[in-house]
Order: C-alpha cells, then structure tokens, then sequence
C-alpha cells in the first residue's frame, strides 16, 4: 500500500481497501494466512457450528417449495472456505429429498481454500471466482454472509456544499485521511 502510495499519490479508500484484502501476496483473504476460528482475528456463525446452516436450509427448502421448480440454484457469494455451503448441502442432504433438484454455485475471489468436506458435494456444486462467469440464468435464491463488510467502497463527504471523496495517503511514518475531489465521475452521477 505504502508503495502504491508513493507511486501514484495519494489513493480512493476504495483502492485501500481492495489492496488490503485482496492483493494476490499481502492481501488478508488472499494471501493464504487469513486466521478465522476461535483462535483467529475473527469468527462467524458458520464456523462456530452448523446450525446456523441449517436454519438457511430450512428457508431454502421452503423457497424451493414455493417456486415449485425442479432445477432450483442456491447462489452463494463470498463463500470463504465454504462451511455455510457444507452445512447447508448436508442439511438438505439429511433431512429432504430434494438434494439431487438443488444445484450450488460458490462464488468467491479465492476458492482455491475450500475445506475438504465439501468433496462430499463435488457434484453438485459449481465454482466461480467472478459472478460474470455464470452463463446460464438461475432460479433460486441468492445468499451470503458477511460479504458487504468486506467490499471496497468510497468514502463520500458532502462538505462546503460540494461532494469530495476521502483518500489515503501515507506522511510521517503514518496511513492518514484526506479529502479531496471525486475520484470518479460516475460517483457525481450516481
């Protein structure tokens, strides 16, 4: 980040955060070393145990049941190592008749972390790193959890009645805030 900084000047919150998460060395859920667990930086319901997935489950077994369709998607996005998935797919799997007339997309930037349970699964999940790569429209259900907070975003201030945008640069040993035009005309617009 540091280094980007003195290359280009002073960068969009937006530009930080997507380096600090997603930078394919350094990024947090990028580089390989991201700690989630008890023993990690953080953790969510899907790692602490299962029943928050089979809570979704009982809700998707319903919304299938309202759509009355036989080839049904369940759509995750930002699905980290895919706990929520397994929890979900065994759920079904245990309790329905259904499993085979529910298909599973995964869609996450890094999907090369994926616990080895989900093999249990193989056949009726689809992987993609992008939601562009989704070809085919779905009927079904969209999910996921806690994807907003790890979005890049800009930070917008409305000051002197004008919009201005925060930027972070990097002076005196120390990351600050700035704020300064917009760095996107479509932001103006939006």
């Amino acid at each position: 980040i540091i280094s980007k900084i003195k290359e280009t000047g002073p960068i969009t919150f937006a530009d930080y955060i997507n380096i600090a998460l997603y930078d394919k060395n350094y990024g947090y859920y990028s580089s390989g070393k991201t700690r989630i667990g008890k023993k990690g930086d953080f953790y969510t319901s899907p790692h602490v145990h299962s029943a928050f997935g089979e809570v979704i489950a009982n809700f998707i077994l319903k919304t299938k049941n309202y759509l009355e369709t036989d080839n049904f998607t369940v759509l995750e996005i930002g699905s980290g190592k895919g706990y929520l998935a397994y929890d979900i797919l065994n759920h079904l799997e245990t309790t329905s008749d259904c499993i085979d007339s529910i298909n599973y997309i995964i869609i996450d930037k890094n999907t090369g972390d994926l616990i080895n349970e989900l093999d249990k699964f193989r056949n009726k999940i689809k992987i993609y790193n992008n939601i562009k790569e989704i070809e085919q429209p779905i009927t079904g259900i969209v999910i996921s959890n806690e994807l907003f907070d790890s979005l890049p975003f800009h930070k917008i201030v409305y000051k002197n009645e004008k919009l201005n945008e925060n930027y972070v640069d990097f002076s005196n040993g120390a990351f600050n805030e700035i704020t300064a035009g917009i760095s996107d005309s479509s932001i103006t617009s939006y």
